[in-house]
């Protein structure tokens, strides 16, 4: 409907260090630095074939976590953030095994998403879950963390699908079967 909208994506994740170490592992694998960020738009210029690959291999690690998408209409991406939180919480609500008792859920996010601290501390505290009431947040720079990067290309890998759904856009795609045996 030619309205602006914001594509946020949250990963969960149980290993934070092994993501990370996963990532540069890959990163290496296609002569890429460790501090070279893999991201959906804006990483630096490879092969296209060698972006394909790469592309590929991004997919499977995805499997080993929880993704979620949230599609808001605007550009307010603090919004977009509570929505994505609140999805966090009906997640944990439905798999309360996916987080060790005591343990508190630690929220990271890309740089520029979180506003306002203070208004996004509130909006935890006034949950209804105590998961998310009790949660940690931080924003980060992307380019230090594993978990933001994968994030940032679930976004990019989800706003393709969508736009090939709705039948935007000429894109060339070549489907194949996932080597983990998953469609």
């Amino acid at each position: 409907e030619h309205r602006p909208h914001t594509i946020l994506a949250a990963l969960g994740v149980h290993d934070s260090t092994a993501v990370a170490a996963s990532l540069n592992k890959l990163k290496q694998q296609f002569g890429l630095m460790p501090t070279d960020e893999v991201k959906w738009n804006g990483m630096r210029p490879i092969p296209q074939q060698k972006r394909e690959a790469l592309s590929q291999e991004l997919m499977i690690l995805l499997h080993g976590s929880i993704p979620l998408i949230v599609i808001n209409e605007g550009r307010d991406k603090q919004r977009a953030a509570q929505r994505s939180t609140e999805q966090i919480a009906d997640f944990l609500k439905r798999h309360p095994y996916s987080v060790a008792e005591g343990e508190r859920v630690a929220l990271y996010f890309d740089e520029e998403i979180i506003e306002n601290e203070s208004r996004y501390q509130q909006f935890l505290l006034a949950s209804t879950e105590s998961s998310i009431a009790s949660a940690t947040f931080a924003s980060v720079h992307s380019h230090e963390n594993a978990a933001i990067q994968l994030a940032d290309v679930l976004a990019g890998f989800n706003r393709l699908a969508t736009e090939v759904a709705l039948g935007r856009g000429n894109k060339n795609l070549l489907l194949r079967e996932d080597p983990s045996g998953m469609n």
